[in-house]
């Protein structure tokens, strides 16, 4: 896949998070390190993100700059307390992430 056949933006409209830009570059960066897949779950995160929203009651705001290997996303709980969805196409790194974060059951993490 060249980079001109890749999506420029991919956005999520909705009633939960309003819209979403997944950035040309991540795409870009995902195509260059996983390939068509990589590309194809970039331009699909907008119905993971929207997915995520309604199961985990957030709001959507924008992602982190800069992005690399992770998509970042702030957002915001029905609560008002501000996080953060990390979204990986590595998933069996980012499931050892979490079992890691769940051992340290919130001692020695930053808490914003």
């Amino acid at each position: 896949m060249s980079k001109k056949s890749i999506s420029r933006t991919t956005s999520l409209k909705g009633a939960i998070s309003g819209m979403i830009m997944i950035p040309d570059t991540f795409i870009v960066r995902m195509n260059e390190l996983h390939g068509k897949q990589g590309a194809a779950w970039a331009e699909a995160l907008p119905g993971l993100i929207n997915d995520c929203a309604r199961r985990f009651d957030f709001s959507p705001e924008a992602p982190f700059s800069n992005l690399s290997y992770n998509f970042l996303l702030r957002a915001k709980r029905s609560d008002g307390k501000p996080v953060v969805l990390k979204s990986s196409f590595m998933k069996g790194k980012l499931s050892r992430e979490i079992s890691v974060l769940r051992a340290y059951e919130g001692r020695g993490r930053l808490m914003c």
